[in-house]
């Protein structure tokens, strides 16, 4: 006897239903192991990661973001304090920071490097390789406390010197350093400097062709902190290191990291200097209908009787910015910055960017903007 078509249909189908069942677990299956074994790599490039100097990095960078928060203008005008702190602090958090350098390391890396470069940093060894690192890096920075909580290493050891030279070139740990202060310096010191600058971007062509003029300078000078801190370090630790990195595929890996760390920090800085500067852009046209004409004669004053020049340059950037530009305060900002630039020291340093003695001092430098004129806010 025929069964119905559908009755038919229905049986035969089965058999093919069952299979597609069979296919989407297998795939439903594939994707979670998928995703579990990419959140194992995550979760073992994040332990490589706190292991070395990389995760020093971005803590000693997050503290100096908050040492440009805590330099802001007493008075800035409230709703623009906020934009311009939410703006450091998002771009320059140290989780959203190593979350994005776990992201970019952990599709390089395969589980087995991860794991043994992993065991050898957590060794003695390791430990005070990545702390005399770390120091080298915070020893950029004069507001730094690295050193102050982290405590550590021996007497410097002089004659360790032929076998300090040797990690230097081994290592390649101060040329990574140079290239990262010469990729977010400008950045650093515009976001200090700039944030109520018109002018940024020609003031940031200008640093950044400085730093690029001085590349080999740079990596001089770090060469020469990297041997005091590595100095610090015993024999049989430097001879660990240097015998780690000729092991297979230990610079490679270091070079991943490095190269993502370089990467995520000029990320960072490059968005808080764009989200600030936007912030006090739409600040100032939207505050500012016009320019005042009793405060641009005040400010006049003080700058041709050399008065308060940090103030008046910071009030002419603010009003530079207003609906309608007025050619006289961009004559006046130009008068002002050449003031300023005849009684810049090197004691005159910014917070966050890096102070690099000699090589420093051919860089802008900046004396952080002090409280605007209380007529300066208009609502």
């Amino acid at each position: 006897m025929s069964l119905p078509w559908s009755r038919a249909n229905s049986l035969r189908s089965k058999p093919c239903g069952s299979l597609r069942l069979i296919t989407a677990s297998l795939i439903g299956f594939v994707a979670i192991s998928t995703s579990v074994m990419a959140t194992d790599k995550s979760t073992e490039t994040r332990q490589l990661i706190q292991l070395t100097s990389q995760d020093s990095i971005l803590r000693i960078d997050e503290q100096q973001a908050g040492f440009i928060i805590d330099r802001l203008p007493e008075d800035l005008p409230q709703e623009l304090r906020s934009q311009v702190r939410q703006a450091i602090d998002v771009n320059l958090d140290y989780n959203r920071m190593q979350q994005a350098l776990i992201s970019a390391a952990a599709s390089k890396l395969d589980r087995d490097r991860l794991e043994s470069h992993s065991r050898w940093w957590a060794s003695t060894s390791g430990r005070a390789i990545a702390r005399a690192e770390s120091s080298i890096y915070a020893a950029l920075f004069t507001e730094s406390t690295f050193d102050l909580y982290h405590p550590g290493g021996t007497t410097a050891d002089q004659s360790n010197a032929e076998l300090v030279q040797e990690v230097i070139d081994a290592s390649q740990f101060p040329e990574f350093v140079s290239e990262l202060a010469q990729s977010t310096t400008a950045l650093r010191l515009c976001l200090v400097s700039n944030v109520m600058a018109a002018e940024q971007t020609t003031d940031c062509a200008q640093i950044k062709n400085a730093m690029i003029g001085h590349a080999a300078s740079l990596t001089q000078r770090i060469a020469h902190i990297a041997a005091d801190k590595y100095s610090s370090v015993s024999s049989g630790d430097l001879s660990a290191y240097l015998a780690f990195l000729g092991s297979d595929k230990a610079l490679a890996t270091l070079k991943v990291l490095r190269a993502a760390n370089l990467q995520v920090e000029q990320d960072s800085w490059q968005r808080a200097l764009q989200q600030a500067d936007s912030a006090v852009a739409v600040y100032a046209k939207s505050h500012f209908s016009r320019v005042d004409d009793a405060i641009l004669h005040a400010i006049i004053a003080d700058i041709d009787n050399a008065r308060n020049l940090p103030q008046a340059r910071f009030e002419l950037r603010l009003l530079s910015r207003s609906a309608q530009p007025d050619a006289r305060v961009f004559a006046q900002l130009a008068r002002v910055t050449l003031k300023l630039a005849q009684h810049l020291t090197d004691n005159d340093a910014a917070p966050s960017v890096p102070r690099l003695d000699g090589a420093s001092r051919t860089l802008p430098t900046t004396t952080p903007p002090p409280a605007c004129r209380g007529s300066m806010e208009r609502v």
